[in-house]
C-alpha cells in the first residue's frame, strides 16, 4: 500500500505541474492574443483616422472645384460687372467662410480705392480708402494678398450679423488683377481662421 500511496502521490504531482505548465501556456497564448488584438485595433484605428482625414480632403476638394466651377460660370455669363461683383461676393458669402465681404475698385483717376459691392458689410463701410491707406492700401500698393488673424479689441473690426456684432476670426485683402491692371482689392472678413490654401 505504501508504493501505491507513493505511485499516486508521484502522479497527483505530475498532474499538478501538468496543469500548471497547461495553465502557463494558456496564459501566455491568451497574452500573446490580447497583445495582437491591441496591435490590431492600433492598426485599424489607425488606417480608420487616416481614411477619414483623406475622406474630408476629398470632399473639400469637391466642394472646392463646385465654388471654381459656379465663378467661372458666374463670370462668362453675367456681363454687367456690377451684379457679377455682388453674385461673386454672394457666391463667397455661401462658402460659410466670409460671411462680410467688399470688393474696393481702384480709380485710375484718384489713385483710391472706391468700395463699388459689399456684402454683409457695416453701415460704416468706408467708401473711399486711399492707396496704401491701412492694410486695405497697403495691400493694393503692394499687390500681396494680406492675412490678419491676430485681431484684437483695438482693431475696432465687427461683422454685423443681423442677431449680434461678432469679431472676425480673420481678414483677408486680395488685390485683383488682370493682365497686369490693377482692378481692386477684395475684402473677405472670415468666420474662421484660414488654412494655407484657403489664403491663395
Amino acid at each position: 500500500q505504501a508504493e501505491e500511496r507513493r505511485l499516486l502521490a508521484e502522479r497527483q504531482d505530475e498532474e499538478r505541474a501538468r496543469s500548471r505548465r497547461a495553465v502557463r501556456t494558456f496564459g501566455a497564448l491568451a497574452a500573446a492574443a490580447g497583445l495582437l488584438l491591441a496591435g490590431l485595433f492600433l492598426r485599424l484605428s489607425g488606417d480608420v483616422r487616416a481614411r477619414r482625414v483623406a475622406e474630408r480632403a476629398v470632399d473639400e476638394e469637391r466642394r472646392y472645384d463646385a465654388l471654381h466651377n459656379r465663378a467661372l460660370t458666374l463670370f462668362n455669363a453675367e456681363p454687367e460687372r456690377r451684379a457679377m461683383l455682388e453674385q461673386t461676393l454672394e457666391l463667397l458669402a455661401d462658402t460659410g467662410r466670409f460671411p462680410v465681404a467688399a470688393f474696393y475698385e481702384h480709380d485710375e483717376w484718384s489713385g483710391a480705392l472706391r468700395a463699388v459691392a459689399a456684402r454683409g458689410a457695416p453701415a460704416d463701410l468706408k467708401p473711399l480708402v486711399a492707396r496704401g491707406d491701412g492694410p486695405l492700401g497697403g495691400a493694393a500698393r503692394s499687390g500681396r494678398a494680406a492675412y490678419f488673424d491676430a485681431l484684437g479689441a483695438a482693431d475696432g473690426m465687427a461683422l454685423e450679423t443681423g442677431l449680434a456684432t461678432l469679431k472676425p476670426a480673420a481678414l483677408l485683402l486680395c488685390p485683383v488683377g488682370h493682365q497686369g491692371k490693377q482692378l481692386g482689392v477684395l475684402a473677405l472678413a472670415c468666420g474662421q481662421k484660414l488654412g494655407e490654401r484657403d489664403r491663395g
